[in-house]
């Protein structure tokens, strides 16, 4: 019974490991159409966006 419920655990591990990765994947490939779709531009905009938002969130993290 108790190496049942081990696989089972596993099974759910590697099943949202799985769906995490999916997740990902599908992301990477959105972010490669689109800069394939519109250019470099985008990317920048796209790269400027993230950093503007990560030092937003630092700044209310640390104060």
């Amino acid at each position: 019974m108790n190496t049942l419920m081990i696989g089972i655990d596993m099974l759910g591990e590697i099943l949202s490991a799985f769906i995490i990765g999916l997740i990902i994947t599908g992301l990477a490939a959105l972010v490669v159409y689109l800069i394939y779709r519109y250019g470099v531009y985008l990317l920048i905009g796209a790269l400027a966006l993230i950093v503007f938002l990560g030092k937003v969130a630092e700044k209310s993290l640390l104060y």
